[in-house]
């Protein structure tokens, strides 16, 4: 995980590697419920590289899913980076449950170069 300021915004970005585990789902919220109460004055946009991500298990999806809906009025949105059709698909049965921004891009240079003033409460894919 890594923290970070980039004009002005907070991020946070995970990179998944290979299979998500219950175990390293844990850890990663542990460290990001730690950051959030830090900064919990300010939104903190989201970046999931999952580019190398190839499988998840159910309960570290759960516990996922449970987490972004305790922490999202801190959160300003979430940029999935994938082009996995079933990550893709998983992350928009999320942003179901969930009240802010996930926008799914296939690299990560997109995540800065697209405007995202423009989108309110949607799901956007490119």
């Amino acid at each position: 995980m890594e923290w970070f300021e980039k004009l002005g915004m907070q991020y946070g970005r995970f990179h998944f590697v290979q299979k998500l585990t219950k175990k390293a789902a844990e850890n990663a919220i542990n460290e990001w419920k730690i950051k959030f109460t830090e900064q919990s004055t300010k939104k903190i946009t989201m970046i999931w590289d999952c580019t190398e991500l190839t499988d998840y298990e159910p309960m570290a999806r759960i516990f996922w899913q449970k987490t972004l809906k305790e922490t999202q009025n801190q959160i300003e949105c979430v940029w999935l980076i994938s082009d996995s059709k079933i990550i893709r698909a998983g992350a928009s049965i999320m942003s179901l449950f969930v009240n802010f921004n996930m926008k799914v891009m296939s690299s990560e240079k997109d995540v800065f170069a697209t405007n995202d003033s423009s989108l309110n409460g949607e799901m956007v894919m490119s």
